[in-house]
């Protein structure tokens, strides 16, 4: 995947940000064919960082980082509950 994302400015009219469609590669193959595989890789790659978030919180932190793990874990199930989100299509 590359790293490339669209910017969208709250308040700006979209007619003079990014060309509409997909935000990231993501996206893209989450709505196309092989949209279960997607998921459920980004969902092995979220478990992943979990894991290691997790290790990080175990071995201790300094008390200026947890702000920043919790922050991270926080992201995580986030992304997680978006993947999980059932999708209807007509």
């Amino acid at each position: 995947m590359s790293s490339s994302m669209k910017l969208l400015v709250p308040g700006v009219d979209l007619s003079v940000q990014a060309s509409p469609g997909p935000l990231s590669e993501l996206e893209l193959a989450l709505q196309g064919e092989h949209a279960a595989q997607a998921r459920e890789k980004a969902l092995a790659a979220l478990g992943a960082i979990e894991d290691r978030l997790r290790s990080k919180a175990a071995a201790g932190l300094p008390p200026a980082d947890y702000a920043v793990l919790t922050a991270l874990q926080d992201a995580c199930q986030a992304a997680r509950e978006t993947l999980t989100i059932p999708v209807h299509r007509p």
